[in-house]
């Protein structure tokens, strides 16, 4: 039983950091994108960048939760943890929830900001931002 305990937490140790590998690319690309997004929002004079610029951050901030979980769910059994830190994966998946429900709320706040108040149209170059992003993502 020990052998077969101690090849499990080598296979969720290996798992864990190839995901962790994997979750630091997508935090990279989803910042570059942000940066993009932001900026076509603000200079473009379009709410949808700059939401799918806060959904950029969010990614950030849910991958960097996701990122840390797989860390700690790949350190080996200890003394307080006979059995693995396993468990770490699905509590940062819950944190990753309640951070998208916030930022959800914040969106529609501002969503409906920018309903009732005038403003001006976006720019006609902020439809090339938003191929560009979909291209990125797709790729």
């Amino acid at each position: 039983m020990p052998t077969k305990l101690a090849r499990h937490h080598a296979a969720t140790q290996r798992r864990a950091q190839d995901s962790a590998q994997l979750v630091l690319r997508g935090i990279g690309l989803n910042a570059a994108l942000a940066v993009v997004k932001f900026a076509g929002g603000i200079f473009g004079h379009t709410y949808a960048l700059i939401a799918d610029g806060a959904e950029s951050m969010l990614d950030i901030l849910s991958s960097s939760l996701v990122w840390a979980g797989f860390r700690v769910a790949s350190k080996p059994p200890d003394a307080d943890h006979p059995y693995g830190h396993g468990k770490a994966e699905p509590l940062a998946a819950l944190a990753v929830a309640l951070f998208i429900f916030l930022m959800a709320g914040w969106i529609a706040v501002h969503a409906v900001h920018e309903i009732i108040t005038p403003h001006q149209g976006p720019a006609w170059w902020t439809l090339v931002v938003l191929a560009g992003v979909i291209i990125t993502k797709a790729w």
